[in-house]
Parts: C-alpha cells; sequence; structure tokens
C-alpha cells in the first residue's frame, strides 16, 4: 500500500498551470506550463487560496481592457484540482489548471564545477 501521508513540515503550495489554447489541424489544443506558484501556510489555507486563484486568476493571453472582467467557467475536478476557462476581449482565450500541492523536495541549483584551463597546474604535485 501506498503511503501518501504528507510530513508536517512540508509547504503548501497552489500550483497554478497555464495552458495557452491553439488550432491545429481543425482542433483546439494546449500546451500546460507552469505560471506561477502560490505559498500558503497550512493546506487548509492552501484550499482555500485556490478556489479564490480559480475565480480570480487571468492568463496572460486573455485580453482585458483597464476595469474589465474576464468572464469563466470555474470547474472542480475530482482528483481535487480546478479547471478554468477565462475569456476576454476579441475572442481571446485561455485555460488554466489550478492545484494544491504539497512540496516536499527542494533543491536549488549548482553549475558544475569548473576544469582548469589546459596548461594550468593545480599544485598536485602531479
Amino acid at each position: 500500500m501506498i503511503n501518501d501521508a504528507v510530513p508536517e513540515d512540508v509547504g503548501w503550495v497552489v500550483l497554478v498551470e497555464a495552458g495557452k489554447v491553439s488550432r491545429w489541424e481543425g482542433q483546439d489544443d494546449h500546451a500546460w506550463h507552469l505560471a506561477t506558484t502560490r505559498r500558503a501556510d497550512s493546506r487548509s489555507a492552501a484550499e482555500a487560496l485556490a478556489e479564490q486563484t480559480a475565480r480570480e486568476y487571468v492568463p496572460p493571453e486573455v485580453d482585458l481592457s483597464r476595469g474589465a472582467r474576464a468572464g469563466r467557467k470555474v470547474y472542480r475536478v475530482p482528483d481535487g484540482s480546478w479547471l478554468v476557462e477565462v475569456r476576454g476581449e476579441n475572442n481571446s482565450r485561455g485555460l488554466c489548471r489550478i492545484t494544491v500541492a504539497a512540496l516536499v523536495y527542494q533543491e536549488t541549483y549548482r553549475p558544475a564545477p569548473q576544469e582548469p584551463a589546459a596548461g594550468v597546474s593545480w599544485g598536485l604535485g602531479v
């Protein structure tokens, strides 16, 4: 059996994946990318933030003039995520998926060590 219990020291986040809709061979298609991540203090706070984000987030490809409010359809998916269709001016449309997640591991980028230039001695007696 899989143990899906989340350790208490994790960081709770809301992931917003945006999907740009495009037409390809007469079909609507989209590609998901991680648009933003928002931290929360607890799982319950992350759940509330996810719902608020589903009602307010506007993907960058949706055109809105100043003061305009986007149209949207918000769906709660059985896995607990939110799928949102957002519409703006000039028939612009965007999709986003909002998910509550536990950040269980994080590592910062470390560049590879640089190799010495040819002819440089490191003083190792070689």
